[in-house]
């Protein structure tokens, strides 16, 4: 899974334009990047190792959570109708990983072969929405296209989920996977800070 940021910085950015207290703008902004920064070596961490280890799923739940709301966009009764799709699906993963921890202590072995089919129809559709969106609507796509290329790296991971099935040698791929585009997706998001 990786992180949910397609409207952070639109948010932000948002909340700098009409903010009595650009301070409390920048608390928020290094929350998130510090909520990022954990979530980008949980979410690989989470890919090595057993699906039993329930306490790193539940680490990796909250930093969803967290990160979700960090990023609920201040102007959210402005939005258009697909903004409203897009943000509600970034709230898909977080449904997923609590089934999953609720999978995981029921010992459902079905899970863990139904759990990355799904992620990588999610994935699909995410990065489809994605290229529509960074393409026609200007608040997708960032100053000089950062924000669109960051939500690329955010969806790109999820196709890849069946890679959890090919036993230790694809768990290892997906963990580089994920590491690789969850650090790109950071990286990112701290330069659309900075710029």
């Amino acid at each position: 899974m990786a992180i949910p940021t397609a409207i952070v910085q639109r948010a932000l950015a948002d909340a700098d334009a009409k903010a009595a207290a650009p301070r409390a703008v920048s608390v928020v902004r290094l929350a998130y990047l510090f909520c990022a920064a954990a979530y980008a070596v949980l979410d690989p961490v989470s890919d090595l190792t057993d699906s039993l280890v329930v306490s790193t799923k539940y680490g990796y739940l909250a930093f969803n959570v967290l990160l979700q709301g960090l990023s609920f966009p201040a102007d959210l009764g402005t939005n258009s109708d697909v903004t409203y799709v897009f943000y509600a699906a970034l709230g898909f993963p977080i449904i997923m990983v609590a089934i999953d921890i609720k999978k995981t202590l029921s010992g459902d072995e079905n899970w863990k072969l139904i759990a990355p089919m799904v992620y990588v129809f999610y994935g699909i559709v995410m990065l489809g929405m994605t290229f529509v969106l960074g393409m026609t609507n200007p608040a997708f796509q960032g100053k000089d296209y950062l924000l669109f290329i960051q939500n690329v790296f955010t969806f790109l991971p999820y196709p890849f989920k069946p890679l959890s099935l090919a036993g230790e040698k694809g768990r290892i791929a997906l963990a580089a996977i994920d590491a690789v585009c969850d650090v790109s997706a950071l990286g990112l998001a701290t330069a659309q800070v900075i710029v």
